[in-house]
């Protein structure tokens, strides 16, 4: 049986938590998201100490290495992933990487990088976004993520965002792909990409009625998981519908909202019976008089 990770309240009562990893493809200019793999993170059977991100990330690596082994992938990660380990086990299978890092917790890593830029060694350019916002990109390659991995370098890329009144958002990158003018914008907007993944995949999971945050029970073994399982591969059908299925994507468009839509479904399937989800969704569309031509 793997035990739950638990949270004590100030009252006494323990909470318990159910955390995994999605693997989540996403493109920039690209809506839908299409969630491929998903690895809980839970104590495994015989180990002696507890499961944590980063161990469900390399039994992640692996489950993707097996199950799509012709498809070379480019991780886009957030901050705790930026780290010597990890860049080395995405280099092993062949891939590149986009890695977020932050001031606070890569040191040394923007230690590095000011030194080079007050040395003169950063290159520069500049672009004028369709809305009128400046865009500045400085980027430098071979720098070490930390002092104690001098066998791993990565580059280095600041993007920084001025609105018209002047209002500054930074972001920074770390990857094994090559930097240039001709390149830094496609890394910059692959990097910031990475947004969907919390905000299409797990943010519509937790309020677009799939209810992926209510406890169904924690059951004897690996029940929440195996829940948690069925709603990502439900969640995955009804993107490739949205995605492909014209039907699908017109009652979508008109309804407005994914949970009045699977309010709609399930109040249907509770008083009639439908020989295909084709005519499931004629049944909607003439209840709301959403034209189909």
């Amino acid at each position: 049986m793997s035990e739950l990770p638990t949270t004590e309240r100030r009252d006494g009562s323990i909470s318990y938590q159910h955390s995994a990893l999605a693997a989540v493809p996403v493109h920039p200019e690209q809506k839908e998201v299409l969630p491929i793999d998903f690895e809980p993170i839970v104590c495994q059977d015989g180990a002696e100490k507890n499961d944590c991100e980063r161990v469900a990330a390399k039994r992640l690596l692996k489950s993707l290495t097996e199950k799509y082994p012709q498809t070379k992938m480019l991780p886009v990660e957030d901050a705790l992933y930026a780290n010597a380990p990890h860049i080395r086990e995405v280099a092993a299978n062949g891939w590149n990487d986009i890695l977020n890092v932050k001031p606070d917790s890569h040191k040394s890593l923007f230690k590095q990088f000011e030194w080079r830029r007050q040395s003169g060694t950063v290159e520069s350019c500049e672009q004028v976004g369709e809305g009128g916002q400046k865009k500045r990109f400085r980027w430098t390659e071979n720098l070490f993520p930390c002092q104690s991995a001098a066998d791993v370098k990565v580059s280095f890329l600041r993007f920084e965002e001025t609105d018209k009144p002047g209002k500054v958002t930074r972001r920074t990158w770390v990857t094994s792909l090559p930097l240039s003018r001709k390149t830094v914008e496609k890394v910059m907007k692959a990097g910031r990409a990475r947004w969907k993944i919390e905000n299409e995949t797990f943010n519509t999971l937790k309020n677009q009625g799939y209810h992926f945050e209510h406890n169904y029970g924690h059951g004897q073994q690996y029940l929440a998981t195996v829940l948690a399982m069925l709603m990502m591969l439900a969640f995955l059908v009804d993107r490739i519908q949205e995605r492909c299925g014209e039907l699908f994507g017109r009652l979508r468009a008109n309804l407005r909202t994914r949970a009045k839509l699977w309010e709609t479904m399930r109040s249907l399937f509770k008083v009639a019976r439908f020989r295909s989800m084709s005519a499931l969704f004629a049944r909607m569309a003439e209840l709301y008089e959403i034209p189909l031509k």
